[in-house]
């Protein structure tokens, strides 16, 4: 099977992504399978050192602050995906997947011993 980050994916479909080290706080994102049985399953559960690094900030007040408005635009985007009726059913699964990506996204420090 093989292990995609959702920062992969989003570069893929378009979605930017900036991860520069050393900047103090990371948005996270739970890595999650492409392929094989588990394939669009988020894997919540793993280790914080396999999560995907998606953004970094200054500080946890930001951090936590874009991650709030990232949760707001995943509602807004799945209630759309809803409203179109989109019959595309791997298309719709990805989309699920990023919402999911989003909904289950952390604020971890760049300290963090979890990381390691």
């Amino acid at each position: 099977m093989i292990r995609v980050g959702i920062a992969a994916l989003m570069l893929v479909t378009g979605i930017a992504v900036s991860a520069q080290a050393g900047m103090g706080w990371y948005l996270m994102t739970p890595p999650f399978e492409s392929e094989g049985p588990k394939a669009f399953q988020l894997q919540a559960e793993a280790p914080i050192h396999r999560w995907d690094q998606v953004r970094a900030f200054d500080s946890a007040a930001i951090c936590e602050h874009e991650r709030a408005k990232e949760r707001a635009t995943a509602v807004q985007t799945l209630g759309k995906v809803v409203k179109e009726g989109d019959t595309n059913e791997k298309a719709t699964r990805v989309v699920i997947l990023l919402l999911n990506a989003k909904m289950a996204a952390k604020c971890i420090a760049s300290d963090d011993p979890r990381l390691q």
